[in-house]
């Protein structure tokens, strides 16, 4: 009967230890799966958190790049319009030279014309 008992003691045993191996297996599982779900979740968040730095970025970009075309535009229209007064004034002065030049003759020519005694050159003769 002593052998019955402990033989019954090492199954009893056996049978606790594999019932607590088992238990350890279920709640271990549970745990890896729990962790498994914590570490899903985190990656998705850092998805989430990167997809909206990324949107803010690009937003930034888009409000830089208006304000630099913008910009860009007004500095080439106020170069358009300082080369069209910079061609108006070279044009003004240059016909102002040419006046200039026959206002000099003419003022020459007069004089010799009111002045008898100042000799005529010989190409208006």
């Amino acid at each position: 009967m002593a052998r019955l008992t402990v033989y019954t003691a090492l199954a009893a045993a056996a049978a606790g230890a594999a019932l607590a191996w088992s238990f350890q297996a279920a709640r271990l599982g549970a745990e890896l799966a729990d962790e498994r779900l914590q570490a899903s979740q985190y990656r998705e968040q850092i998805a989430d958190e990167r997809t909206a730095a990324g949107r803010r970025v690009l937003a930034v970009e888009r409000t830089v790049n208006a304000t630099y075309q913008g910009a860009l535009n007004d500095a080439i229209q106020k170069q358009a319009g300082l080369q069209a007064a910079a061609d108006r004034a070279r044009r003004e002065r240059d016909g102002l030279q040419r006046y200039t030049e026959l206002a000099i003759r003419a003022d020459a020519a007069t004089c010799r014309a009111a002045w008898l005694v100042i000799p005529q050159p010989k190409e208006t003769q």
